[in-house]
């Protein structure tokens, strides 16, 4: 068998009916098949070589130890001391600093795990497992990679594929059971109809307007929730969109660390406990909105009592690796879970330059359109109608009238009317409400050419915002 092939299946008495050879104790983070060491793959669920691609099977179970969450005896966070442990390939001298308590050594490459040589407290309960493997998280980087708009033109093809390495984060998870007393209000929408004055271009107008107000009711009760795995860090790198599904966990076991780069705790449990209550407080006043009922609520008191409150230590994988590009190096981190990829990444000054001209020269051609408009109108709003051409007779000998001269005919009705209504008020007012202030309906030029102006405003704040980044 040759080292890139993965090892024949061994049968039952050798391995596993999957294939999958079974550790030995004296050996366990070795290849059986050609010696070198592995690494755990939590996308494959099994110990990885990575020079023959075996796997290797290891003892697994989602029985994860719970603590009773109570604040007066909550255990106390300590990292632990800095330790030098002993290189089990090459016998050298690991120094592990803490929060660090596990990865490779600097010489042979060899895993180590020095959770509990550290005297860390308290010791991690389980492990949050994970869909995306070496491979999966290797295709994500290059496709991130690929997708970087306004990046410089080499830095696609100059750009090596970036090494990534498995990297665990550390979450406190909470189970609870909550009961919610209140005290609020239902409201209860009404719609009548008010006389408002309209200004447009052909005057000032009252008009009738539907407006929807509302009645309020006292209302109070309780409602109950439970919440299950519910996460908060405990330190170390949060990924955008770290969504973990803690109640699947497995129990914690060092072949979960093998090879990877694991965090401990460094935030004390109450103060996860703290944030697992700011996570709770809006799903709870949505279930106490739902109770109220009603077209509105409003909540004026909560009570939450929580009961059979319990913690678990889980270590949560990601992926995490660098490239380098034209001298500098770009830090990358990968959500084992769902394949969402974050980091650092060059700029590119010239086609960020390409593209606000781009945008100058549209909006320069918008402003000459308006003035060419404007011009075509004889210099009136495109939605104001011009008078009628003269039709007086020809002059006569007799003598001008002296009746005074009648006035133009006036412009037809405008056909564009406000028709919304006003929703959503709650303060009750009276049936003829008059505005502060009447506002002349604004011609179409006008409003094309405030638009333009605040979209220039918002292109150039945008990427100057990008250009004083200091991007390449």
């Amino acid at each position: 068998m040759t080292p890139s092939q993965p090892p024949e299946p061994a049968g039952e008495a050798a391995g596993t009916s999957d294939g999958r050879q079974p550790v030995e104790k004296r050996d366990r983070w070795k290849c059986p098949t050609c010696g070198d060491w592995l690494r755990w793959n939590p996308g494959k669920g099994a110990l990885t070589c990575l020079s023959c691609h075996g796997l290797v099977a290891v003892e697994r179970s989602t029985e994860v130890t719970s603590h009773p969450f109570r604040p007066d005896a909550l255990p106390a966070t300590h990292l632990g001391s800095a330790v030098t442990v002993e290189c089990r390939g090459c016998g050298a001298e690991q120094p592990v600093v803490p929060p660090v308590i596990s990865g490779s050594c600097s010489y042979c490459k060899a895993p180590y795990v020095a959770t509990a040589a550290t005297g860390a407290d308290p010791l991690p309960d389980g492990v949050v497992e994970a869909s995306f493997d070496f491979g999966a998280a290797q295709e994500a980087v290059e496709k991130w990679v690929a997708s970087r708009r306004f990046a410089p033109k080499s830095f696609r093809a100059e750009v090596a594929r970036p090494e990534v390495t498995l990297a665990y984060e550390p979450y406190w998870a909470f189970d609870t059971d909550t009961m919610t007393s209140y005290e609020g209000s239902r409201g209860e929408h009404y719609t009548v109809t008010v006389m408002k004055q309209v200004t447009d271009a052909t005057g000032t107008h009252t008009v009738p307007r539907a407006e929807t107000r509302t009645r309020w009711h006292p209302a109070g009760g309780s409602v109950r929730r439970s919440f299950q795995g519910l996460g908060a860090t405990a330190g170390g790198i949060v990924l955008r969109e770290a969504v973990w599904n803690f109640s699947a966990a497995e129990r914690y076991s060092d072949d979960y660390l093998a090879g990877a780069r694991a965090l401990a705790a460094t935030v004390p449990v109450a103060q996860g406990w703290d944030d697992a209550i700011k996570t709770m407080e809006p799903l709870i006043e949505q279930d106490v909105r739902a109770h109220i009922g009603g077209d509105a609520q409003r909540v004026a008191s909560l009570h939450t009592a929580y009961r059979g409150a319990q913690f678990r230590y889980l270590l949560a994988p990601s992926w995490s690796g660098s490239y380098h590009w034209a001298g500098k190096d770009y830090s990358i981190a990968i959500n084992a879970e769902t394949g969402q990829v974050s980091g650092a990444r060059p700029w590119s000054r010239g086609k960020i330059g390409a593209a606000i001209g781009a945008a100058v020269a549209v909006l320069a051609l918008v402003v000459v359109l308006i003035v060419l408009l404007g011009q075509g109108n004889g210099g009136r709003p495109s939605g104001q109608s011009s008078p009628p051409p003269s039709s007086s007779p020809p002059p006569s000998s007799s003598p001008p009238s002296s009746s005074p001269p009648s006035s133009p005919p006036s412009s037809p009705p405008s056909s564009l009317e406000s028709s919304s209504e006003l929703l959503g008020s709650s303060v009750d007012e009276p049936d003829h409400v008059l505005p502060s202030e009447s506002t002349q309906a604004p011609s179409e030029s006008s409003l094309l050419m405030s638009s333009s102006f605040w979209l220039w405003n918002v292109d150039t704040s945008f990427w100057y915002s990008v250009w004083s980044s200091g991007g390449t």
